[in-house]
């Protein structure tokens, strides 16, 4: 690949990729971003030399982590991603420190730390990173519902305890915590609050916190249905066209 042409797919791809990561990186645009690579680069080795090439730098470092988060033209490796990511968010990109950030929310390509996240996103959002911004208000936002879920839970609000019980199942707030996402459905179904039968039928059925049980869930659903919970009568479907 001459100079000239590497040159100008620099700007073009660095053009695509900061708009890609400052919309969100939605799935369509991710789409759109690979369609662009494979037209403009169809050899994947001159992909892969195009990378070489650009590599030393932080931005380059962050593409290229990209691509291997995504599978874009080159075999898919959160892992690798993640430490690329890392080394260049510690070179100061904004954006590597946010996608940095979701590894560490996610347990993409290492151990989920929520802790390691906010940081992460809190570096990216004072280096002025829109979507970090975003998903640091959403971290402050999440953690104070946790906090207002939970002082309501335990003074015996059955719909506080359902929520309680999702904050710790998707780890929205808090460290997740199956376990504890279990007896918070649990105790708010026991409470009368209908809903949570779908959430407590869902951990019988997939052993989250508690020993997979089909019996268990499908008694938990019916019980829901009962009760005129529509999304257990989807559970329950569910099961059916399963088993």
């Amino acid at each position: 690949m001459d100079t000239n042409l590497n040159t100008i797919l620099s700007d073009e791809i660095s053009t695509l990729f900061h708009d890609l990561l400052d919309s969100g990186a939605s799935s369509r645009k991710i789409k759109q971003f690979t369609k662009y690579i494979q037209s403009a680069i169809p050899d994947i080795v001159n992909f892969k030399i195009f990378l070489k090439n650009n590599k030393p730098t932080a931005e380059f470092i962050t593409l290229l982590g990209f691509c291997y988060e995504n599978g874009i033209k080159v075999q898919m490796n959160k892992e690798y991603a993640f430490e690329c990511y890392e080394i260049a968010a510690k070179r100061n990109d904004h954006y590597a420190q946010c996608l940095l950030g979701e590894c560490y929310k996610y347990g993409k390509g290492t151990r989920r730390n929520h802790s390691l996240a906010f940081y992460w996103f809190l570096q990216s959002a004072n280096n002025n990173n829109i979507d970090a911004q975003n998903k640091l208000a959403d971290c402050y936002m999440n953690a104070k519902a946790f906090q207002f879920f939970f002082e309501s839970a335990i003074q015996g609000h059955s719909g506080a305890q359902n929520s309680l019980g999702f904050c710790y199942f998707e780890g929205r707030g808090t460290i997740k915590d199956e376990n504890k996402a279990f007896i918070w459905f649990r105790e708010s179904a026991n409470s009368g609050f209908c809903d949570a039968y779908s959430g407590f039928g869902y951990c019988f059925e997939k052993g989250i916190g508690t020993s997979t049980s089909i019996h268990h869930a499908l008694r938990t659903y019916y019980l829901g249905v009962k009760k005129g919970v529509y999304a257990c009568k989807m559970d329950m479907f569910e099961v059916f066209r399963i088993v």
